[in-house]
């Protein structure tokens, strides 16, 4: 993406409250990627240059993260990194593993629905389904 797209895109998201985090260097799978860190500093320093702004929230590419990577994230620099895991809300939760809250891409509900049983979340796949009543 254009540095000039990306300065763009941080001060529209300013205007709503919104952050713009990293996401890596070439979106490598962290869990396997033997240049995992690097990854993180070079991805957040190039944004940090591009925006004169401090990122301090990254999202894991393909939502996989372990405890190690994790740990990774916190060396780099960032205050949390989000993850895919989804329907855990709550005041509370771990900084370095943050639950999705609001999805802007709409899935379909067999995704949601796959994701949360593949990460044992069953308390929120119920809430979920109550919710939207689905039977």
């Amino acid at each position: 993406m254009a540095a000039k797209c990306i300065r763009r895109i941080c001060d529209d998201c300013g205007i709503f409250g919104m952050e713009v985090g990293a996401h890596t260097v070439t979106h490598s799978d962290l869990t396997t990627a033997p240049d995992a860190l690097s990854q993180l500093v070079d991805g957040k320093r190039h944004l940090e240059d591009l925006t004169g702004e401090e990122i301090t929230a990254f999202a894991y590419p393909f939502g996989r993260f372990d405890s190690r990577v994790s740990r990774l994230v916190e060396k780099a620099g960032y205050r949390l990194g989000r993850t895919t895991v989804s329907f855990r809300t709550g005041p509370s939760f771990e900084p370095y593993k943050m639950p999705t809250s609001f999805p802007f891409v709409r899935h379909w509900r067999a995704t949601h629905f796959r994701r949360a049983l593949g990460e044992w979340n069953l308390n929120g796949l119920a809430t979920w389904c109550w919710r939207w009543r689905i039977r």
